[in-house]
This record gives structure tokens, sequence and C-alpha cells, in this order.
């Protein structure tokens, strides 16, 4: 797997992935990470990459991360 972009985030570091016909984009914060799939056939990279930059999908991903390390 090579690594096709990076977001990089206060909250978080976020790249983009391509595997086995599908977009990973994982996302690290700390000890803990994240891992979304999209198939190739349902998403371009663009739209993964949209999806990247969203703030809305950013502050899940925040909030989940928070969740996260609390429980740590």
């Amino acid at each position: 797997m090579r690594v096709i972009k990076e977001f990089h985030d206060p909250r978080m570091k976020i790249s983009i992935f391509s595997f086995n016909e599908k977009w990973i984009v994982k996302a690290e914060a700390g000890l803990c990470e994240q891992t979304f799939k999209y198939p190739h056939e349902e998403w371009t990279f663009e739209q993964v990459v949209a999806r990247c930059e969203d703030e809305t999908f950013r502050a899940d991903v925040a909030t989940r991360f928070e969740t996260m390390h609390t429980g740590m």
C-alpha cells in the first residue's frame, strides 16, 4: 500500500491509500486509528478527497477519537 494523499489537521492525520479495489482512508491520533473503506466502483478518488476535506466528517472522526482516548 502506498500513500496517495495526506491531510494534516490539528486533531489528527488522515491518509488515503488504494488497495484491493478500495480507497482506504486512515485517520490517526495518538495511539488510536480509524479506517474507512470505499469501493472503487462506487467512489471516485475525487469523492474520497472531498469526504476527507469535509469538516462534518472530520468532526465526527475527532469525536470518536476523544471517546477512544477517554476509554484508555
